[in-house]
């Protein structure tokens, strides 16, 4: 007998859906959810088997397609149910207001190479999968008695940015971001180190986002080997998702030009129709391909992204935000991907400009 699924009620962060019937023998019921369910986050969570299953820490204003299936006692599953649309309405609005400031010194980061290691990772999406800069590549963790924890090991070099990007992170997510001399310290009361906690979100009150980034500027660069980072709230079935993991040290400069940011999808769909207009579609993921300048830079300033050089022709992604001002449209400026362009001008001593161009995964 297959699964199907029921409509029971939907709430700002929480959708209830029923269990109209289930395969003979399972002893589980597996669910996905997801914008799409066949491309971007659509993580599958597990329950156990009841007349209604509840999927709490969803995002309010979110569009979100919804299947199930059994699980059986060897590990198979059964046939995937009918699929359900649900929309969950808002809670609280976005605050738009106009700040006082409006821009802030845009940052790039090389993200350093670390080691990621994680105590309860989701078989088959294991920690290592944080450093490939592939939409389908992700750490799925189980929440354990500290929340969902990340761990890396660095080369000891000064750390003073840290992201989290693309996950399913819900607003009431907090984060805490520990180093040290040791592992034993790092994950003890009482670090060398200790930021947190502090929101996880770039910007509040959002409604639906292919995914949620968490952007931490610390107060300090500490030169520790041994991090720690734990998220604390809830998630659906109490399984996070961190698709792109970023540890690095910020190169920041001021002076964006005026009116010089250009933001244009970048599509990695196809559409064919044959002769007789009927189409042909295959889906890809949505990215952007982002210009932007900075000008009148000092020589010391503009020399600032000279590492970056070294970086174009190897296809190695950064985390760019041209804006840093934080505020309700932060998530959104916040870049990952190849800077496939920069060029660099000596405009008229002793000021220069520097553009870039970035194609981001988010």
């Amino acid at each position: 007998m297959p699964t199907t699924i029921t409509y029971d009620n939907q709430y700002p962060t929480t959708i209830v859906i029923g269990i109209g019937q289930y395969d003979n023998g399972a002893v589980q019921i597996e669910v996905q959810y997801g914008e799409h369910l066949d491309r971007g986050i659509c993580p599958l969570v597990q329950f156990q088997i009841a007349g209604q299953l509840v999927l709490n820490g969803m995002n309010q204003t979110g569009r979100y397609r919804i299947r199930a299936r059994s699980v059986f006692a060897n590990g198979d599953r059964g046939k995937w149910s009918n699929i359900l649309n649900v929309f969950t309405p808002s809670v609280q609005a976005r605050d738009l207001s106009p700040a006082n400031i409006m821009i802030q010194p845009a940052m790039i980061v090389i993200p350093e190479r670390v080691e990621w290691s994680c105590p309860s990772p989701e078989a088959g999406h294991p920690a290592r999968l944080l450093s490939i800069d592939a939409p389908t590549a992700a750490l799925w963790i189980r929440q354990n008695g500290d929340g969902y924890v990340m761990e890396c090991e660095t080369a000891s070099l000064p750390i003073d940015t840290v992201a989290l990007l693309a996950t399913n992170a819900s607003e009431e997510c907090t984060v805490t971001i520990s180093a040290g001399g040791s592992w034993d310290n790092a994950r003890s009361a009482n670090p060398d180190f200790r930021y947190g906690p502090v929101p996880f979100r770039a910007s509040a009150n959002l409604d639906q986002r292919p995914g949620y980034h968490g952007l931490f500027r610390l107060p300090a660069a500490p030169i520790k080997r041994y991090w720690r980072i734990v998220v604390k709230g809830q998630t659906p079935g109490n399984l996070m998702v961190v698709t792109y993991a970023v540890m690095g040290l910020a190169m920041v400069t001021r002076n964006i030009a005026t009116n010089s940011l250009n933001e244009v999808p970048l599509d990695r769909s196809t559409l064919e129709r044959d002769r007789f207009g009927s189409p042909d579609r295959m889906r890809g993921e949505r990215g952007r391909t982002v210009d932007f300048e900075l000008q009148n830079l000092r020589e010391g300033e503009a020399e600032t992204y000279r590492r970056l050089f070294s970086a174009i022709g190897t296809t190695s992604p950064a985390l760019v935000v041209p804006n840093t001002k934080a505020g309700a449209f932060l998530h959104d400026r916040i870049l990952f991907g190849e800077v496939t362009k920069q060029s660099f001008l000596n405009k008229a001593s002793p000021l220069y400009d520097r553009s870039f161009t970035v194609q981001s995964l988010i």
